[in-house]
């Protein structure tokens, strides 16, 4: 019975061994050690170069190359242009003084005398104070021969015209239109006062004589009305 047993046993350790080896080389490719010697010691392929085996090309990994990032374009600013303003400050007396004004069919643009007193030279028609508005008091002295002062009329209007408190001797008041080629009126003692029906639209020049009695004591006073 122990000789049966011993060969029972030798028999499964064959078979182990057998099946071993056999699912290790189906698994696991293996080559002999080199210079192993007797001892028939293995190597995985994992570790070692194999001999004999088919050469394995390695597949090349795809390399993306980077997009190259697009630079930007910077566009120099539009330079902005500077006018330069005038400064300088106006005559106001020679601007109010020379205006000339114009007519433009029922609508009429006038700038008036910025003074209620004369301003010197006003000895002729073009160098005339004005233009004077409406029903407003100005004042003057009479201290020379000539003062000359000018309004205006858009439409046609009544206008009437007083000179006071005025202490020259032998004066004259006078009324002129668009020229003093043209004068309309004259007064030559007091009162002093000129009236004027349906007076037609243009420049009107109010001139005062003071031809003596001159002086700087006493203000006239010139008022125009044409409501």
């Amino acid at each position: 019975m122990k000789f049966f047993a011993k060969i029972r046993l030798l028999i499964v350790v064959f078979i182990l061994v057998i099946g071993l080896d056999t699912w290790i080389s189906f698994f696991l490719p293996v080559v002999p050690f080199e210079n192993s010697g007797d001892l028939g010691f293995f190597k995985t392929l994992s570790n070692h170069e194999c001999k004999g085996c088919p050469t394995m090309t390695p597949i090349p990994t795809a390399t993306e190359s980077p997009s190259p990032i697009p630079t930007a374009t910077l566009l120099p600013s539009p330079t902005a242009s500077v006018t330069p303003i005038n400064t300088a400050t106006p005559d106001i007396n020679q601007e109010w003084l020379t205006f000339s004004p114009v007519i433009f069919n029922d609508f009429c643009s006038i700038k008036y005398f910025p003074q209620l007193f004369e301003i010197e030279d006003n000895d002729s028609y073009s160098e005339s104070n004005g233009l004077l508005r409406s029903s407003v008091t100005y004042e003057g002295y009479p201290d020379d021969l000539k003062d000359y002062f000018s309004f205006y009329l858009c439409d046609t209007k009544d206008v009437e015209i007083r000179l006071t408190n005025y202490t020259g001797v032998g004066g004259q008041l006078q009324l002129f239109y668009q020229t003093t080629s043209n004068r309309l009126a004259y007064v030559t003692s007091p009162p002093f006062s000129i009236s004027r029906l349906n007076a037609d639209p243009g420049m009107y020049y109010v001139y005062i004589n003071t031809p003596n009695g001159q002086n700087t004591t006493t203000k006239y006073q010139l008022i125009v009305e044409y409501p």
